[in-house]
């Protein structure tokens, strides 16, 4: 996929693509419940550090605050072990 995007972006610019230098994939890895093997998708490709995954989701309420909040927790439980059953 990202090939197709470097040769999409180079033909509608008539440029190189810049994701030939740089790029940052967004890779998910999970036990699928179905299989029971590991599996992957790629969430999102970007042209720098960041991640845009939730970043407009609701930004005036505060909601998004309550994310990283509650995403931080669970991955501290996690990397201490306390989640573990």
């Amino acid at each position: 996929m990202l090939g197709k995007l470097v040769l999409a972006e180079e033909y509608l610019t008539k440029r190189h693509s810049g994701m030939r230098i740089f790029c940052r994939l967004d890779v998910a890895i999970y036990l699928s419940q179905r299989t029971g093997k590991f599996e992957d998708m790629v969430n999102e490709i970007t042209r720098c550090h960041f991640t845009a995954l939730f970043y407009y989701w609701d930004r005036n309420s505060g909601r998004l605050d309550v994310l990283h909040q509650e995403m931080a927790k669970t991955l501290y439980f996690l990397s201490c072990g306390c989640l573990s059953g």
